[in-house]
């Protein structure tokens, strides 16, 4: 089973992103996820977790204590927001598993 794609929506620092991770049927399946301190490596992957088991593992403790909203919509406007990840899987036989978990936050001031 492979990851195929991600959905995020208004998850930390993720705004609404879609990453497609393609396969080429002749060469290794492999993804390597680079980048600069502080920009989302390991958000990506408490993505997957928290789709797939509703947990963070991975947070430093000054995230620990953030919302999983992305803060900027909180400055934006009053209205109630939602935070969606969706993950959709290929098996060995090239059928399509969609996972997803989304969560509801009231916007008070």
């Amino acid at each position: 089973m492979r990851i195929k794609k991600i959905k995020l929506k208004n998850y930390r620092q993720y705004k609404d992103i879609t990453i497609n991770f393609c396969k080429e049927e002749e060469k290794l399946d492999l993804h390597v996820i680079i980048g600069l301190m502080g920009t989302g490596k390991t958000n990506l992957l408490n993505a997957i977790n928290w789709c797939l088991y509703g947990d963070e593992p991975h947070l430093s403790r000054d995230s620990d204590q953030l919302p999983i909203l992305n803060a900027m919509l909180l400055e934006v406007d009053q209205s109630d927001k939602e935070v969606f990840v969706e993950l959709i899987l290929e098996n060995e036989e090239g059928k399509e598993i969609i996972i997803s978990r989304e969560e509801k936050f009231n916007n008070i001031k």
